[in-house]
């Protein structure tokens, strides 16, 4: 009975990922498209984390990939869209907080790989941190010293 619910939970889990990816795909306005990225970033890092967890590492690396690419994507339509970040955060700061949880929670987990495992990783969470950092200067961009945000991240593959 109890390997029954668990096996349910995870086809709900999956059809939840599914009907999300679905939304995040047809969703035009690029605010609301960053807002979902909350619950479909949580669902994505929800089976990389899984992946992780069962030793499939291909399937974390290929998961964490197209999570990477849609929060690319979210980033690039918020840009597109010529929003004032400092002024009108909506999206931005929904996005940016989604991109950081999901730093915080899979640092600990590739730091647990052997170091040649590691190495694909580290390339994708290099990536999710520059979007990170994207959004960070466009939410607060007057820093203490006075510089100017950097461009928008490159969108790039291994």
């Amino acid at each position: 009975m109890a390997a029954w619910l668990a096996g349910a939970a995870a086809l709900g889990a999956q059809d939840s990922t599914a009907s999300l990816r679905t939304q995040f795909s047809q969703e035009t306005n690029a605010v609301h498209k960053a807002k979902l990225m909350q619950h479909l970033g949580e669902a994505e890092l929800q089976g990389i984390l899984g992946a992780f967890k069962a030793g499939r590492l291909e399937d974390a690396e290929k998961d964490l990939s197209e999570y990477l690419g849609q929060v690319q994507e979210c980033s690039k339509a918020l840009d597109d869209a010529h929003i004032n970040a400092d002024k009108h955060p909506d999206g931005f700061k929904q996005l940016q907080i989604s991109v950081r949880e999901a730093l915080r929670r899979l640092d600990p987990v590739i730091a647990r790989l052997d170091p040649s495992e590691q190495v694909p990783f580290a390339f994708w969470r290099k990536q999710l941190d520059d979007v990170d950092e994207h959004l960070f200067h466009q939410l607060f961009p007057r820093g203490p010293n006075g510089n100017a945000p950097p461009s928008a991240p490159k969108k790039q593959g291994p």
